[in-house]
């Protein structure tokens, strides 16, 4: 009977009982735990202080924030940058508490366009506050959620295969 090798980490552990434990630990950080995610909302896109519409108003980007664990916290709001809004119809700027501050933005991309068979998703921001997006799809009736713990600043997030083209 053959039986599978399995190596051993330094502390004793067989690797696959680490590689376990790490999953489980990453696992653990895709959730929101003190910030609400926004619910999606699949009616036709509307732009108000809070609401990004990009890519023709089919997807509405909406955020929340919180300062701490069971701190401060509420939606985001939309930048405007010499008089203008800081929104374009591939990407949006959005602020926690002062106008004067870029917390996060997300930037969508018709990736049909480039031959791919799906819109991408870029999200970057100048925070380490918690924040947590939906991004609707109002044609199609899905989202997706984006989540950034607490005292983590925030990494640059790609999703290459967030939505459907058709």
């Amino acid at each position: 009977m053959n039986r599978l090798t399995v190596g051993r980490h330094r502390s004793g552990q067989p690797f696959w009982r680490i590689i376990a434990i790490v999953l489980v630990l990453v696992a653990g950080h895709t959730h929101a735990s003190s910030t609400n995610f926004p619910q999606p909302n699949y009616s036709p896109c509307a732009r108000n202080a809070t609401t990004a519409c990009l890519l023709n108003g089919r997807f509405r980007v909406q955020a929340n924030w919180q300062s701490a664990p069971g701190g401060s916290g509420g939606p985001t709001s939309v930048m405007y940058f010499a008089g203008g809004r800081a929104e374009t119809d591939n990407a949006a700027v959005l602020y926690f508490q002062s106008p004067n501050f870029f917390e996060i933005g997300a930037t969508l991309y018709d990736g049909c366009l480039y031959g791919a068979s799906n819109t991408w998703v870029f999200i970057s921001g100048l925070t380490d506050w918690s924040w947590a997006m939906t991004i609707s799809d109002t044609l199609h009736g899905t989202y997706r959620q984006y989540y950034n713990p607490y005292s983590n600043v925030t990494q640059t997030t790609t999703d290459y295969y967030a939505f459907s083209c058709n």
